[in-house]
């Protein structure tokens, strides 16, 4: 069930402040209108207690802290996921641009319901995946109906408690979860479709959804290298990664 709220808190650059909310998720996509008529998409990049800061995809000209109404949507970023979106040109938020109409995905879907047809959920902000990858990942799904791409826990991990009391896995047995996660497609829409009707959205992505429903998951190691770019230091550590392949091509080292 989306929630509604009036006003905001705060503007500055292109974030603004929510308080007082309550069952928000971080990644959640927000709607917010300005003065009734103009609508922007964020989604919220950080939760802390009742507060939540949502970064304004489309900048935040003409918002104020009090000619806004804002919309928690209940879900992150969603894409249709189809052959249709083949030749297609998208805008940054998933919007069709090339005047060619709207990807219908679950229309494809539940016409193809008897094929095995598979979708890899990749995440925007990790451009060095490889075609090794989507490979391996296509062929783990074929052999066990889903596939979650993984690299090794270098550090170790310390899962806190309700009880505040710790737990510490064995580095060995520990890996980090990326992407692209990859299904069936008929079986991730079912799950978004239950979790949906349930009114559960804080999965955090699509492995913890299809893991809660009970979905059996695969698993292949993918690339260290393809590290998500959110932040200034991710950047450089991409642009030193570039570096080091253009000297390896051009000086053969």
């Amino acid at each position: 069930m989306a929630i509604e709220y009036l006003g905001l808190n705060s503007v500055n650059g292109p974030f603004v402040v929510l308080e007082g909310v309550k069952g928000a998720a971080y990644d959640e996509i927000v709607e917010i209108v300005a003065d009734g008529k103009e609508k922007k998409l964020g989604r919220i990049v950080e939760i802390n207690e009742d507060k939540a800061v949502v970064q304004v995809f489309e900048g935040t000209d003409n918002l104020s802290l009090k000619n806004t109404h804002t919309r928690l949507t209940g879900h992150p970023m969603e894409i249709g996921l189809t052959d249709q979106l083949l030749g297609r040109t998208f805008n940054g938020i998933g919007a069709p641009i090339d005047n060619l109409g709207e990807v219908a995905a679950e229309k494809y879907a539940d016409e193809n319901s008897s094929k095995d047809v598979v979708v890899l959920i990749h995440d925007g902000v990790r451009p060095l995946i490889t075609e090794e990858t989507i490979t391996d990942n296509i062929t783990k799904v074929k052999e066990c109906g889903s596939c979650i791409t993984c690299i090794p826990a270098y550090e170790t991990f310390v899962v806190k408690h309700d009880d505040e009391k710790l737990e510490i896995p064995q580095r060995c047995d520990s890996l980090i979860a990326r992407a692209p996660q990859s299904f069936y497609l008929r079986d991730i829409l079912d799950a978004h479709r239950k979790a949906q009707r349930e009114g559960k959205r804080d999965f955090i992505d699509s492995c913890t959804l299809m893991n809660y429903y009970g979905y059996r998951l695969g698993l292949v190691n993918g690339p260290v290298e393809n590290i998500k770019i959110t932040t200034p230091t991710d950047f450089f550590i991409f642009r030193a990664m570039v570096e080091l392949h253009e000297n390896q091509q051009i000086f053969g080292f």
